[in-house]
């Protein structure tokens, strides 16, 4: 089964901490840059433990965000049930994020 867009990231994002905090989850973020002037940064696992060492509590609070990013990329996996490309995904993600300012404008003070 091919694998299709369910998110997007914006420049200075980060993914893939899941993987580094919990030590027996396999490998489960794939990513792709759309622009020729993106640039990544990796951190081994090795490096990651090294600094949570040296600074733990840098290491509980990256965990905490660990665990709520990853369940927020459950449910946006679980919600793809229309295959979209990119470009439909980034669309649908700007429609989506204005829809909610106009609501936001819109609601009773």
């Amino acid at each position: 089964e091919p694998l299709h867009p369910y998110m997007l990231f914006s420049a200075g994002a980060y993914f893939g901490e899941s993987e580094l905090v919990k030590a027996t989850m396999p490998r489960r973020t794939s990513a792709r840059c759309e622009t020729d002037r993106g640039e990544v940064l990796t951190l081994n696992k090795a490096d990651f433990k090294h600094l949570t060492d040296q600074f733990p509590q840098f290491g509980v609070k990256w965990a905490e965000s660990a665990a709520w990013r990853e369940k927020y990329r459950t449910l946006k996996e679980a919600a793809l049930t229309v295959a979209r490309t990119y470009k439909h995904l980034a669309a649908k993600t700007i429609q989506d994020w204005f829809r909610g300012v106009l609501k936001r404008r819109v609601a009773p003070a």
